[in-house]
């Protein structure tokens, strides 16, 4: 039998349901840890950095780090990074993600300086009408999209 090369496992649902560990979670965790099996916990949250979904995570028995959690932001900027190195990026979405998004170029709602990509998460209060006409003018004049939540339309005037 060939020997698991990595795990990947999602956060919610997998391993806990609100922020609660499901009946064995932990122990599984520990024993793949223990087996040392390559391991990654994925979520499509938008609206947490990392650090703060190991804190929950940890306050539920989980030993994990924030290095050990992927989640679309993450890999949302890691494609900008790859695709729009040096870009002005227009961060449209709720949540206190930004240390998730080091290393880019954020420019905030009514900075009237154009942005090459506007990069949209969860909806919520930001989401007005005043911060979407906003966003919606940087894609007339050509900058990228690129959302970081399911089904992800990521595409742009610079390949």
């Amino acid at each position: 039998m060939r020997r698991i090369g990595a795990v990947l496992i999602d956060i919610d649902g997998a391993l806990t349901v609100s922020w609660e560990p499901l009946p064995g979670a932990v122990a599984a965790l520990r024993r793949l840890r223990a087996a040392g099996v390559p391991l990654g916990l994925v979520t499509n949250t938008t609206s947490h950095t990392r650090a703060s979904i190991a804190g929950a995570l940890a306050g539920a028995g989980f030993s994990v780090t924030a290095g050990d959690i992927l989640t679309a932001p993450v890999i949302a900027a890691a494609y900008l990074h790859d695709r729009y190195p040096g870009a002005r990026c227009l961060l449209l979405g709720s949540g206190d993600i930004a240390r998730d998004l080091a290393g880019l170029t954020l420019t905030g709602q009514g900075d009237q300086a154009p942005a090459d990509v506007v990069l949209a998460g969860r909806a919520g209060p930001e989401f007005s009408y005043q911060a979407l006409n906003q966003a919606f003018g940087h894609l007339q004049r050509g900058a990228g999209r690129a959302s970081s939540r399911q089904r992800p339309a990521i595409a742009g005037s610079r390949s």
